[in-house]
């Protein structure tokens, strides 16, 4: 009876170091994600000017770059050319961490014209005026005798621009299939058709935009 009480320690024994021998073996856990460096340099250019976005992360299965950057390998760098003043964060992750880290590029702008970046957004083309310039009106820019948007070579109607509000700094005009329109989503117009759309922007007198959108 001694014996058998003796063999039944030695298997208990042996049964719990080899749950714990095989434990640590098959430790899964990752190194931890750590953010080495995330620069903008320069961080204040101005308005038309490009700065460089570097980064070098370890120890991560996925890194982000947001502001419609998206996927980026562990380290890099590229060139980009902000229209406005932006941060930027940087997100690295693996199976059990998660970190961010933000950069910022200002964009000095002069205030003697005024400023809009246009968009693709959710295949529509969104406007937004960044400054206004020296000849800002406290009510906004009225569509109706300050502004004029040509798509495609044809003068947007004042009268079809919904509601000839005055356009505001940081409000955006939405345009796509509908009347196009000042909104915070969009959600009035739908999007336009797949291809290429030239785009002037004229406000007092002035061209402050003229480029080609792609769509689709």
């Amino acid at each position: 009876m001694g014996i058998i009480k003796e063999n039944v320690l030695v298997l208990t024994i042996i049964l719990i170091g080899s749950i714990f021998w095989f434990s640590g073996c098959t430790d899964s856990s990752e190194e931890a994600v750590t953010i080495v460096s995330f620069t903008v340099s320069p961080s204040k250019i101005q308005f038309g000017d490009t700065t460089v976005i570097s980064w070098n992360v370890k120890g991560a299965d996925r890194v982000t770059i947001d502001n419609g950057i998206g996927r980026v390998n562990l380290s890099g760098s590229f060139t980009f050319q902000p229209n406005f003043s932006t941060t930027f964060t940087l997100t690295a992750t693996n199976i059990e961490n998660q970190i961010s880290e933000s950069a910022k590029a200002v964009v000095e702008v002069s205030l003697e014209y005024a400023c809009a970046v246009a968009m693709t957004e959710n295949g529509k083309i969104k406007i937004t005026l960044i400054t206004g310039g020296d000849n800002y009106q406290t009510s906004g820019y009225l569509f109706e005798d300050s502004v004029t948007i040509i798509l495609n070579e044809s003068v947007l109607s004042e009268s079809n621009l919904a509601g000839n509000a005055g356009w505001e700094i940081e409000e955006s005009l939405y345009i796509g299939n509908g009347t196009p329109t000042l909104d915070d989503s969009g959600s009035a117009v739908g999007p336009l058709g797949s291809g290429t759309y030239y785009l002037k922007i004229i406000i007092m007198g002035t061209i402050i935009g003229e480029d080609s959108i792609s769509v689709g």
